[in-house]
């Protein structure tokens, strides 16, 4: 039984404290040479590894970064992967639930301001949700305005357009909070 040095976890069979992620320094075994160079652990989450494994097949999360960023304290530890909403690591770069990449895909920023998304959504429905990183909505709501336009010659544009108007800006500020608290708004219109 080997415990961690830092916080007393229990951390049979792992270099790093899943729970501290301190180094666990154990006696050393004798180990083949060939068994040595083909594993290692996941710094965040003790996982066994593949050695040329540059990603963690368990949290996703890429062995370079570690180093890095042990230093810097993060207040906020998990994320929503932007496929299919599941919960995973902030650091994470692949979610190991649907094997999609996070770095690219994710492009909700929780830095974007309201004020600015309901200013631009009444200006233009849907300019709100491009300034928020939601294209496939924002496309939609343009399109669906520029129906209502060209109904208005048929009067039924009349009722419509304030419709889709109080629609694109509640939604706009809908999505704006939901980005600001963290959480993974889906760029679907309905």
């Amino acid at each position: 039984m080997v415990n961690c040095p830092v916080c007393g976890r229990e951390v049979d069979g792992k270099k790093f404290c899943p729970n501290c992620g301190s180094a666990v320094m154990e006696e050393e075994k004798p180990v083949d040479s060939q068994s040595k160079t083909e594993t290692k652990y996941c710094s965040n989450c003790g996982a066994e590894i593949d050695i040329k494994a540059e990603i963690c097949p368990k949290c996703g999360v890429r062995e370079s970064v570690h180093a890095v960023e042990k230093t810097v304290k993060v207040e906020k530890t998990t994320k929503f992967c932007a496929n299919c909403g599941a919960e995973i690591d902030i650091k994470a770069e692949i979610c190991p639930k649907c094997g999609v990449r996070q770095s690219n895909i994710n492009s909700q920023s929780s830095d974007k301001n309201v004020w600015v998304a309901l200013v631009l959504s009444l200006l233009v429905v849907g300019l709100g949700h491009f300034y928020l990183g939601l294209p496939k909505k924002a496309i939609m709501l343009i399109v669906l305005t520029i129906v209502c336009w060209i109904l208005i010659f048929f009067f039924i544009g009349i009722i419509l357009y304030p419709l889709m108007l109080i629609y694109g800006v509640y939604d706009v500020y809908k999505s704006a909070n939901a980005m600001a608290n963290g959480e993974y708004v889906e760029d679907k219109l309905f």
